[in-house]
């Protein structure tokens, strides 16, 4: 504010004294010159902005000087009247405004004038910002820096002013350092940047810096069971020390910052079992990184552990894995080895003498390391003579036949029969066969049983064998039909030809077919029964000369009823119905005057007026049969009762005409 009161108390100086006197010194002209500027000051806010300013002027030349580069003027002379633009770039400063005074001066000896116009320019809008909110960094001492755009000046605060350090700053960056991180935990701080003039004007950013970090070059070591040494490589980013399982040295233990080759070394295990250990390479106390070491004991590996051989002479191939010297302990005595000790790895040829019996046998092969540290079992088995075969039956029809059986064996065989009516093609042999057995035809009225007796190595097997005889079996023995014509089916079942006929008297039953050959189904019809008496009748199915069976057909006779024995009125009289069953057809009549009936399907309904007579008067409903062959009634009895007497019970009668 204070440069600006300047600059405005020398522009009114400068204003005061614009117009020249002539002091004798300069020679006269008759030139009209005329120069003359209107403006003394220009204002304009921080950003880039133009403004003009009139300049009259009259056969006088004049230039424009200004002392600041962050003003700008077009034109910058001339020599009549014209608009000049005065422009100005950003100010990019929030902390000052800033003020500078152009001059316009006459360029011409014989005429002197020069007009001063102060340009002023508001200061800019605080601001800090960052081109990042976050860093991370690794575990090692380093310097980083991160870009800064501000406009004031401005402090910064340091949350871990113990480990991270600012080195300079302004208003494009900021520098700082980190130490080494051995805390074993990640760390971060936060710088702040805050303006110095402006208090709600800041930025903040987060360093973090990575736990440190530690790598091998093998994931996991692997040893024999001698004494040995491997070399791996440590990487880290700080110091770091080595701890081992206790049969495993390492060399050396501790090392700094970057790469170094370390020797991890183990002593002969003399066991039969591995062991497993570990190197921990560690930093900054807790973060470590561990190279398992695994070594082996003596082994010995036999691979099959278990073998079995054919009941025949035969060879079989055993592989042994070791990394000592190894024997054959044991063996079975019908089994020999090409090699009966080695050292480290071999294949061995176990052959097997032939076995001649139908008892498997066993034993063991077993291999042992020299030291006797480790031994290897192998079981052996060698197979019995083969016989694949199971008690069969064999089940043939009444007539005669033949049918096969096998067996499969790698031994001899030999066999016996126990009966004269059937046989077979061989009694003996050797190896697998197939046996073919024939029977005779079975005339008996009756099944027949025998049996083959094999005996295969010495495994005895039996092969039953059984004949049908001629068989016939009916689904019914008996059938009973209404009066009404009809017709039921009766399944035959039989091995052989039959016949079916109708006994004498029994004209009214038909059948279909009357003879077959094994299983079939018989069609059985009747005819209306038009007589109210049952009847009944026979079928006969036969094996002609073999068996015979009857089945008794019954017909019952043509029926009629009712659900009511009589019908009673009282004197008053009204109507009373009853129902009618009949497997006919039938006509309703009365017996009696006196009152009336009306029928609906099967439903008679008896009406009677009122008995004035008094005394009691009866009479009866006829249902009478009109399909049947002859005739037949069923009488149902009406009563009516006379005042202050009462109905005797009248029974229903059946009357035939």
């Amino acid at each position: 504010m204070k440069k600006i009161l300047f600059y405005i108390s020398i522009l009114c100086v400068l204003g005061s004294c614009t117009e020249s006197v002539y002091d004798g010194t300069r020679a006269p002209s008759l030139n009209r010159r005329y120069l003359y500027v209107p403006t003394s000051s220009l204002s304009f806010d921080a950003q880039p902005s133009s403004k003009q300013v009139r300049i009259e002027s009259e056969q006088t030349e004049w230039n424009i000087s200004i002392p600041a580069s962050w003003v700008s003027v077009s034109p910058s002379s001339g020599n009549t009247s014209t608009s000049v633009d005065f422009t100005t770039e950003l100010n990019k400063s929030a902390d000052v405004s800033r003020v500078c005074v152009a001059t316009v001066t006459s360029d011409v000896a014989d005429y002197s004038r020069s007009f001063p116009i102060a340009v002023t320019q508001d200061k800019n809008s605080p601001y800090i910002t960052l081109a990042e909110n976050s860093i991370s960094c690794s575990a090692i001492q380093q310097r980083l820096s991160f870009a800064v755009n501000a406009n004031t000046e401005y402090t910064i605060a340091n949350t871990a002013e113990s480990w991270l350090h600012l080195q300079s700053h302004d208003a494009t960056a900021v520098t700082f350092s980190v130490d080494e991180n051995n805390t074993g935990d990640e760390r971060t701080a936060i710088l702040t940047l805050r303006s110095k003039l402006y208090s709600g004007v800041s930025a903040s950013i987060s360093i973090r810096q990575k736990i440190a970090n530690i790598t091998a070059t093998s994931e996991k070591l692997y040893f024999g069971h001698t004494g040995a040494s491997q070399t791996i490589e440590i990487q880290s980013e700080v110091s770091w020390t080595a701890t081992s399982t206790s049969w495993i040295s390492v060399s050396p233990q501790s090392g700094e910052g970057g790469k170094t080759q370390v020797t991890i070394s183990v002593p002969e295990n003399a066991s039969v079992l591995g062991r497993d250990g570990s190197v921990y390479f560690t930093v900054a106390d807790n973060n470590r990184v561990e190279v398992p070491v695994v070594q082996q004991g003596v082994t010995l590996n036999v691979s099959p552990d278990d073998i079995t051989f054919s009941s025949f002479m035969g060879s079989q191939s055993v592989v042994v894995e070791s990394n000592d010297k190894w024997t054959v302990t044991a063996k079975p005595d019908w089994i020999s080895l090409d090699k009966t000790s080695g050292s480290g790895n071999a294949t061995l040829q176990a052959t097997t003498t032939e076995n001649n019996t139908t008892v498997e046998r066993g034993g063991e092969i077993i291999i042992a390391t020299d030291n006797g540290i480790a031994s290897k079992t192998i079981q052996v088995r060698q197979e019995a003579k083969n016989v694949e075969y199971a008690d069969a039956v064999l089940e043939f029809n009444y007539t005669a036949g033949t049918q096969s059986v096998s067996f499969t064996t790698d031994g001899n065989w030999s066999l016996t029969q126990d009966a004269d009516w059937f046989s077979v093609d061989r009694t003996s042999g050797s190896g697998s066969a197939t046996l073919t057995v024939t029977v005779t035809e079975n005339t008996l009225r009756q099944a027949r049983e025998g049996k083959i007796s094999l005996l295969i190595a010495d495994q005895a097997y039996t092969i039953s064998i059984y004949q049908n005889c001629k068989y016939l079996h009916l689904s019914s023995s008996a059938f009973t039909f209404d009066s009404r014509a009809g017709s039921v089916q009766l399944s035959v079942s039989s091995n052989t030809d039959w016949k079916a006929m109708v006994g004498e008297g029994s004209d009214w039953i038909s059948i279909t077919p009357s003879g077959g050959t094994n299983d079939a189904d018989i069609a059985i019809s009747v005819t209306e029964n038009k007589t109210v008496s049952n009847r009944s009748g026979k079928i006969e199915i036969e094996i002609p000369n073999v068996i015979t069976y009857v089945v008794d057909v019954l017909q019952n006779r043509k029926y009629i009823k009712t659900d009511m024995t009589s019908v009673n009125f009282l004197q008053t009289g009204g109507h009373i119905s009853f129902n009618v069953t009949t497997d006919g057809t039938y006509e309703v009549s009365k017996i009696g005057t006196w009152f009336g009936f009306v029928k609906t399907g099967d439903v008679i309904t008896v009406v009677a007026p009122a008995n004035e007579t008094g005394t009691a008067r009866t009479g009866a409903i006829r249902l009478t049969l009109t399909d049947i062959d002859g005739t037949f009634s069923l009488l149902v009895p009406v009563t009516q009762e006379a005042e202050s007497s009462s109905i005797s019970s009248v029974v229903n009668k059946t009357i035939k005409l």
